[in-house]
């Protein structure tokens, strides 16, 4: 057995492409226990991939995981100890954070909550402890760029500027995860970024934090920044932040896109989930258009206390918000994903994650239900699907996966 650890990237096929933005997570990590811990390793990336080898003999394996993806490292982790007994499975990411406990009962010799760094660190120094979450990095400037040359074939470029969430939506694991909110310097980020585009020769990336502008003075500083590069990106962000001083500082620097985190267009489902009204959701898709960005909206059908008249008001508000400028909408049905609060409130779970997400004709789109209501919460995602008609962008998406399977978005969603 060789003294070294492989890290795995599992696949994610219910994906339009797994293969579109880079894994980061995994990739910060190879970065640190090569370039800081200096420990022998190793990385696969299955994404894009059906079936693969995974080389035996490591004495350690570390495997991400999030909800979607936990039958198919199961099966991983089988594998592995088919051909490697002795081995020791290290599993991270959001599902392992949630679920630690079962990911041990279902094979993982570790199960690591939060950020990995400083807890792979202990594993490879002899932890015997079989759930660790360590103390959080306080300045992430002192972290080595993510290994992007460990993957290929990805079509985005991504950038993350923080790790956590200002906010704590009942439907999001985000909290579970990170906890609060650690921010990269400027100076750090840009120095990343001028990386990037050396290396990749590349004219657009999206920073993928979960809120960004959060920080005035931080985005301030970004935007006078990366003014200078003479380089487009896009970033998500929620409506209160989107004033029309803000959008023309970021459109003014390369600015070209902006996703928001809308959900829902009835005030009462707005209010029950502390989210934007709907008139500020409005306000925010106006002043994006405006400034000449595209605006994505995110919405989701099913959460707790929706309603035949909620979903109605939802359709309604798509329309508007269409008119106001809104260039793309994406419905997802509700999933109680682990590790958030309405996990937790969930009567009857799902315990098998199989149907975390589904891609299929009759139910394309973001995420398939796995309540009791799963039909009727479908059914609601369509409608909303609908509700953006032939001008939304992902209505004209075309796609595949590796065992020849197409699909052609028709202009309505049965």
């Amino acid at each position: 057995m060789n003294d070294s650890i492989l890290l795995i990237n599992p696949p994610s096929p219910w994906l339009i492409d797994d293969k579109s933005s880079m894994p980061l997570g995994i990739l910060y990590l190879a970065s640190y226990i090569r370039e800081t811990l200096k420990y022998p390793m190793d990385f696969i990336d299955l994404a894009g991939k059906n079936n693969a080898a995974i080389p035996g003999q490591h004495r350690y394996y570390g495997i991400t995981s999030v909800t979607p993806q936990w039958p198919i490292v199961k099966k991983i982790i089988g594998d592995i100890k088919k051909e490697t007994p002795e081995a020791k499975i290290i599993v991270g990411g959001a599902h392992p954070s949630a679920l630690p406990h079962r990911c041990l009962a279902e094979g993982a010799d570790y199960a690591v909550i939060g950020e990995g760094e400083r807890s792979i660190e202990k594993i490879l120094n002899g932890e015997k402890n079989q759930i660790i979450r360590s103390e959080r990095i306080e300045d992430l400037d002192t972290l080595s760029f993510p290994a992007r040359e460990l993957v290929e074939g990805y079509k985005k470029n991504v950038v993350i500027c923080s790790r956590g969430c200002p906010f704590a939506c009942k439907f999001c694991c985000t909290k579970k995860m990170w906890g609060g909110v650690k921010i990269r310097s400027v100076r750090n980020v840009i120095s990343e970024i001028d990386d990037i585009i050396k290396k990749s020769k590349t004219d657009f990336f999206m920073i993928q934090d979960e809120t960004f502008g959060f920080n005035k003075k931080w985005a301030d500083e970004f935007c006078e920044e990366i003014s200078k590069r003479k380089i487009k990106w896009g970033v998500q962000t929620r409506a209160r932040i989107c004033t029309p001083e803000f959008l023309q500082k970021i459109k003014k620097s390369g600015c070209v896109d902006i996703s928001l985190g809308i959900e829902s267009g009835s005030r009462k489902m707005l209010q029950l989930y502390s989210k934007d009204t709907p008139e500020l959701n409005l306000e925010a898709i106006s002043n994006i258009a405006q400034a000449g960005l595209k605006c994505r909206g995110f919405f989701i059908a099913g959460l707790p206390g929706e309603t035949e008249e909620t979903i109605a008001e939802t359709e309604e508000f798509i329309i508007k918000a269409k008119k106001a400028g809104l260039t793309m909408s994406i419905a997802a049905a509700f999933i109680p994903y682990p590790g958030c609060e309405l996990y937790d409130m969930q009567k009857n779970k799902n315990e098998d994650f199989s149907a975390y997400y589904h891609f299929s004709n009759k139910e394309y789109g973001y995420g398939n239900a796995v309540t009791d209501d799963r039909e009727q919460i479908l059914k609601w995602k369509n409608r909303l699907q609908n509700a953006m008609g032939e001008s939304n962008e992902f209505m004209r998406l075309e796609t595949g996966d590796d065992r020849g399977f197409k699909i052609k978005m028709s202009k309505k969603i049965d």
